[in-house]
């Protein structure tokens, strides 16, 4: 019978030692990807508040065109527009601020009723507002909301 050798595994008569622990390091590319991922966060939250969450991006813009040639067809539509203060010809209790405004792009002008519950701001002229307009009666431009830009 052959004489049974001892088998010696290869890494025997290697000696370690524990290694110091110096802490994590993180490398560079962990860092930037983290940081791009962070701004990136607070850019779409910066976008859903401003844009996403606007109460007129729903609204078709006001088609102050079709408003001169025929009113009637926009009765009771609501409409979202930006408009410039030109003019206030004056105030009632009881139905609000008749306001002139300029729509921004356009040039021309439009009448608007601001109805009392809304009328009590300062309206300076120069100042622009985004606007909710509804078409009443009788072509009657009445502002349902607006935010000052």
């Amino acid at each position: 019978m052959p004489p049974t050798q001892r088998v010696v595994s290869p890494f025997a008569n290697v000696t370690t030692t524990p290694q110091a622990h110096n802490g994590r390091k993180i490398p560079l590319v962990w860092v930037m990807l983290i940081a791009a991922v962070l701004l990136g966060s607070i850019g779409v939250g910066i976008f859903f508040t401003r844009f996403a969450s606007s109460p007129y991006r729903t609204l078709e813009p006001f088609p102050l065109e079709t408003y001169v040639g025929n009113y009637h067809a926009l009765e009771g539509s609501r409409f979202k527009a930006t408009l410039r203060v030109e003019n206030d010809l004056g105030y009632s209790a009881g139905a609000g601020r008749l306001m002139v405004f300029s729509i921004e792009g356009d040039g021309r002008t439009l009448v608007a009723l601001v109805p009392a519950r809304l009328a009590d701001n300062l309206f300076s002229r120069g100042q622009r507002y985004t606007a909710e307009l509804q078409v009443g009666d009788g072509g009657l431009i009445q502002v349902n909301s607006y935010v000052k830009n």
